[in-house]
């Protein structure tokens, strides 16, 4: 009997250890430890914003998490006013866990032909003062996504010169030199008229 026991011993431990293998995943996600410095540099976009909807596939275990942002603050790339970006479903492929409606976030988001994706190793998380103040330290205030996308007014195009055609520059002729030459004609005018008056009285 004292035989037996180290070997129902041994079996059971053998069947607790064969069971816990068989439920953990697959394929589970290793992250390596960074700071917020590194997670920005290897981001091809970060931002803060608020999530508007959160679409998840039927199997939690396949596929990709769809999330509707919008953007309040941008700190590097450029990223529109309300972005879409993906993660993994499933957390044993780095999705990005616990994505709530109408919580911010501080995105840190990967370019993937000109989709934005984010994962649990790349800094995604809920935005704090904390974390807030972190990322403003380090790329100062940022802008505002909205703000960019207004189109910028040109400004009117001047007015067309007014082309000036100059066609006497000269003074006007005052009147005493215009009524010169009639006051002449009267003079002698009057003059011939005493001379003929003279003849005829001889």
């Amino acid at each position: 009997m004292r035989r037996l026991v180290p070997g129902l011993v041994l079996a059971f431990v053998g069947a607790l250890m064969s069971v816990a293998v068989t439920q953990l995943p697959a394929h589970a996600c290793s992250c390596k430890a960074s700071d917020i410095r590194q997670d920005v540099e290897r981001a091809d976009a970060v931002f803060a914003g608020t999530v508007i909807s959160v679409q998840r596939p039927p199997d939690e275990n396949a596929g990709v998490v769809v999330v509707l942002a919008k953007a309040d603050r941008s700190w590097k790339g450029r990223v529109p006013a309300q972005v879409e970006l993906t993660t993994p479903a499933s957390p044993g492929s780095c999705g990005v866990e616990d994505l709530k409606a109408e919580k911010k976030y501080l995105f840190f988001a990967q370019s993937d032909d000109a989709k934005l994706t984010i994962d649990s190793c790349g800094g995604t998380a809920p935005l704090t003062t904390a974390l807030g103040d972190s990322i403003t330290k380090l790329r100062g205030a940022g802008e505002d996504p909205a703000a960019a996308e207004e189109p910028t007014e040109e400004p009117p195009p001047p007015p067309p010169s007014a082309d000036r055609e100059v066609i006497d520059d000269t003074e006007p002729v005052g009147f005493a030199r215009i009524a010169a030459p009639g006051g002449a004609l009267v003079i002698i005018g009057v003059l011939g008229l005493l001379v003929l008056r003279r003849f005829s009285a001889r």
